[in-house]
């Protein structure tokens, strides 16, 4: 449930941070497709998440939030900016935001879901079948 609550927490302040930027309409030829747009938010809430486990000081890990960002978006061939405008687009459009991060959350939610791990079960009797035909150390000597 922690983990719920810190990729809320990051969306969250994503938006606030991404809503007080920029001002007017947006063409939306000038913005990305909603499935670049999730891939690369996707991306983003992953390195946040990655960025929050670091030990160290606030500042640092805000320095790797930003480095990482950056990274994402060369991987994806995007600038900021176009990034940053697309953002905004979608906040002014808020279905189609809507529909992005519901998306979003169900792929972490899969993921978080496959990263459970697995409960021990003790091995089988006979899953060691050679070891029943060799005598054991007390038969071998009382045979001597």
């Amino acid at each position: 449930m922690s983990r719920h609550l810190i990729v809320f927490g990051g969306l969250l302040s994503l938006l606030i941070f991404l809503s007080c930027t920029g001002d007017g309409e947006i063409s939306s030829k000038d913005v990305m497709s909603e499935e670049k747009m999730k891939s690369i938010l996707l991306d983003f809430h992953v390195a946040e998440a990655i960025a929050g486990k670091k030990e160290g000081v606030h500042e640092r890990k805000e320095v790797l939030r930003e480095e990482l960002h950056q990274e994402i978006l060369e991987q994806y061939g995007e600038t900021k900016e176009t990034f940053y405008q697309s953002y905004q687009y979608y906040l002014q459009h808020p279905a189609a935001l809507d529909s992005i991060y519901t998306s979003i959350i169900q792929i972490l939610e899969e993921k978080s879901e496959k990263k459970e791990p697995k409960k021990f079960e003790p091995p089988k009797e006979d899953s060691i079948p050679f070891m029943k035909k060799r005598p054991s150390f007390k038969q071998a000597e009382s045979e001597e």
